[in-house]
């Protein structure tokens, strides 16, 4: 994370409230496509709608960081993951079976709106 910071600022963006840290995003672009590889919210600080503010800063910095797509991936049965994801516009494209871990997962995306010049 430390040498993703040194070339990309936006590759971990934290939320905090006061001076705790609530909740976190962390990404990395890798050819124009943005991976969110998590987003995390503190438990003392779930059902606030903390997430849809992280997610909300992530793509604002999508532009920043040359990116035309997001992708990501999720566990099939993590409902908040799916929740959150289908609220922000990301479509299921596949469903991995014996991914990660050899557990199934949903690979989601997002196409970004960019001005072509």
């Amino acid at each position: 994370l430390a040498v993703n910071l040194e070339t990309d600022p936006w590759s971990a963006i934290g939320l905090f409230e006061g001076d705790q840290l609530a909740g976190v995003v962390v990404s990395n672009v890798d050819a124009g496509l943005l991976w969110l590889g998590w987003i995390v919210v503190a438990d003392a600080w779930r059902g606030r709608g903390l997430s849809h503010g992280l997610m909300r800063s992530f793509e604002a910095s999508a532009t920043q960081r040359g990116a035309h797509k997001i992708w990501c991936d999720s566990r099939i049965g993590n409902d908040a993951s799916k929740h959150l994801l289908e609220q922000h516009g990301y479509a299921v494209v596949a469903r991995l079976e014996r991914h990660w871990y050899g557990l199934d997962y949903y690979l989601w995306e997002k196409f970004l709106s960019i001005a072509v010049t």
